[in-house]
Parts: C-alpha cells; sequence; structure tokens
C-alpha cells in the first residue's frame, strides 16, 4: 500500500515537472516569435 502511494506520488512530480518544462519551451518559443 505505502509504495503503491509512493509511485503514485512520483509518477505526479514528474508529471508535473514535464508540464512545467513543456510550459517553458512554449514560452521560448513565443519569445522568440516575438523577437523575429
Amino acid at each position: 500500500m505505502r509504495s503503491k502511494e509512493n509511485i503514485l506520488a512520483a509518477e505526479n512530480k514528474w508529471l508535473n515537472f514535464s508540464r512545467d518544462h513543456i510550459f517553458c519551451i512554449d514560452i521560448q518559443r513565443a519569445c522568440l516569435n516575438i523577437i523575429h
């Protein structure tokens, strides 16, 4: 039970990280579009 909760927590952390990472990439792309 405990390990299953840990796995879910780790997956949530990874999903949040990857979502933030994609968000940052989108912002960089938007900034590049504004510059060009």
